[in-house]
């Protein structure tokens, strides 16, 4: 049934197909989880796990601990594995369906957000305090996520495991080398230069 979610997404998934993937009837899914929201909920709980759980075994040990660019690196090669591309696909497909109605999907978006944004930030923690705050956690969530979606809309691995070096690459930086911020003006209109 899981499976079958992740392979067809929510859109190209009714109740019903759900049901026959899991050998039961659509009511007995209705009885147990309510509604198809609740039961895809607990699908992408699942994710969330596997992810969380995938991150805790690496940063179980302090003694053997990877710093921050190996442990980015590690969770890299697994969400790009190729068995887990319908899986993410359908976390970004829940990601955006979310943003339509925020106050029903909260539990989602906050899992999906501000847990992982704790998770980097106790992981800045130990190995990169300067970076322990709201934005560089902010950062890298981002940027991650960001390439991850370059990678499954374009099939690019080279090009975007490239820009992922680069941003490791400022992350292995003493905070006495890090580059100074430039500041640019960025225009408002578009019409003017520099606009973006």
């Amino acid at each position: 049934m899981t499976a079958r979610l992740a392979r067809s997404g929510l859109a190209g998934t009714g109740l019903r197909d759900l049901a026959a993937a899991a050998g039961v009837s659509h009511r007995t899914l209705l009885y147990h989880f309510g509604s198809r929201d609740a039961l895809v909920l607990e699908v992408l709980h699942q994710l969330r796990d596997y992810q969380y759980g995938l991150v805790e075994g690496m940063i179980g040990d302090p003694d053997s601990r990877p710093d921050v660019p190996d442990l980015a690196r590690a969770v890299w090669k697994n969400i790009t594995a190729l068995d887990t591309h319908d899986w993410f696909k359908l976390f970004y497909e829940a990601y955006v369906t979310s943003l339509r109605d925020p106050e029903t999907h909260a539990e989602f978006l906050d899992d999906a957000l501000h847990r992982w944004i704790v998770v980097i930030q106790a992981i800045f923690e130990e190995d990169r305090p300067h970076l322990a705050d709201d934005e560089s956690a902010t950062l890298l969530l981002a940027a991650i996520r960001g390439l991850h979606l370059d990678l499954l809309a374009s099939g690019d691995r080279a090009r975007v495991e490239r820009a992922l070096e680069t941003l490791l690459r400022l992350l292995e930086l003493p905070r006495s080398d890090a580059p100074a911020a430039r500041t640019a003006r960025i225009s408002r209109t578009p019409g003017e230069r520099g606009w973006c």
